[in-house]
C-alpha cells in the first residue's frame, strides 16, 4: 500500500513537469524539439508509473481475495466444529435420558417376579406335561 502511495505521489510530480513542459513549448517555439522529447519521456514515465500502480492494485486485490478465502475456510471450520459439538451434546443428552428411564424400568422388572398379576398357573399335570394358564391362555408344556 505504501508503494502504491509513493507511485501516486511521483505520478503527480511527473504530471506537473509534463504540464510545465507543455506550457513552455507554447511560449518558446525555439526549443520545440527538445521539449517534445522531454514530453515524450515524461509521458512514458507517467505510463510506466500508471502500469506500476495497476500492478500494485492487482496485487492488493489478490491478497484481499486470499484473505477472504482464508476467512471463509475458518468460518466453515468453525461451523463444522460447532455442528460436531452440537451433535455430541444432543447424543450425550439422549444417552442420559434413556439411561434415566431404563434404570428404573430395569429395577421395576427385577422386582416384578415377586408380584406378577399374570403368572403361570398350573391347571393340570398329565404324563409329565403341565397345562398352564398365563394371562387367560392355556397351553401344554
Amino acid at each position: 500500500m505504501n508503494q502504491l502511495r509513493h507511485t501516486h505521489e511521483s505520478l503527480h510530480t511527473l504530471f506537473a513537469e509534463l504540464l510545465s513542459s507543455y506550457q513552455g513549448r507554447l511560449t518558446d517555439s525555439g526549443k520545440s524539439a527538445l521539449l517534445e522529447e522531454l514530453e515524450a519521456r515524461l509521458t512514458g514515465q507517467v505510463m510506466n508509473r500508471t502500469q506500476d500502480m495497476i500492478t500494485d492494485a492487482l496485487m492488493l486485490a489478490n491478497s484481499s481475495r486470499a484473505a477472504v478465502a482464508g476467512a471463509q475456510q475458518r468460518a466453515g471450520l468453525a461451523i463444522i466444529t460447532f455442528g460436531g459439538v452440537l451433535v455430541l451434546v444432543v447424543g450425550v443428552t439422549l444417552f442420559l435420558a434413556v439411561r434415566s428411564i431404563s434404570r428404573p424400568l430395569a429395577q421395576l422388572s427385577e422386582s416384578a417376579p415377586s408380584w406378577r398379576p399374570f403368572s403361570d398357573e398350573v391347571i393340570a399335570v398329565s404324563g409329565g406335561r403341565r397345562l398352564t394358564s398365563c394371562a387367560g391362555r392355556a397351553r401344554w408344556h
